[in-house]
């Protein structure tokens, strides 16, 4: 007695852990269950074909059915941002996919809010200094200049050769 075809279960994507930690590795998993007969499990990796799809574990059930499951390991410095895992039936034909993206966890989140926020007021404090530090520069200048011109000219010429050797 054969079975009849039976479509599997929508797949559904578990990620360990729930939520991603800035610095650590984390793991998906694609469940799909109730098929008949044995089908396959394939992942997208931003929106490309995975090409180094893991082995995919394969359970049959009392009543005859197939449940699979495939998992996805990526380490801390995993920059990808969408992950699509599809399940096809006996024949190689798509049956049904799940999609789910990797947002930032709220540290990471956290974190780049706290450092633009850092940036903001390293600009709010550099900003004046650099002003005040100009116009101080530019009142000594004119200070020196209006000194110079404040002096007389020496009247003895062994005097000018004097301040001209002064004068760098």
């Amino acid at each position: 007695m054969s079975m009849e075809t039976t479509n599997y279960s929508k797949p559904e994507i578990q990620s360990e852990p729930k939520e991603k930690i800035s610095g650590k590795g984390f793991m998906l998993t694609c469940l799909a269950h109730g098929g008949y007969p044995q089908g396959d499990i394939r992942w997208k990796v931003d929106d490309l074909a995975w090409n180094n799809n893991p082995e995919v574990k394969v359970e049959k059930t009392p009543n005859g059915l197939y449940n699979l499951a495939s998992t996805l390991t990526f380490g801390p410095e995993s920059l990808f941002k969408s992950f699509v895992c599809e399940v096809y039936n006996a024949e190689g034909v798509k049956e049904s996919e799940e999609k789910i993206l990797n947002n930032p966890s709220p540290d990471k989140v956290k974190n780049e809010a706290d450092k633009e926020e850092k940036a903001k007021v390293t600009t709010q404090i550099v900003a004046p200094v650099v002003v005040i530090g100009s116009l101080i520069v530019g009142l000594l200048a004119a200070l020196l200049l209006c000194r110079r011109k404040r002096q007389p000219p020496p009247s003895n010429p062994d005097e000018c050769q004097e301040m001209c050797k002064e004068v760098p």
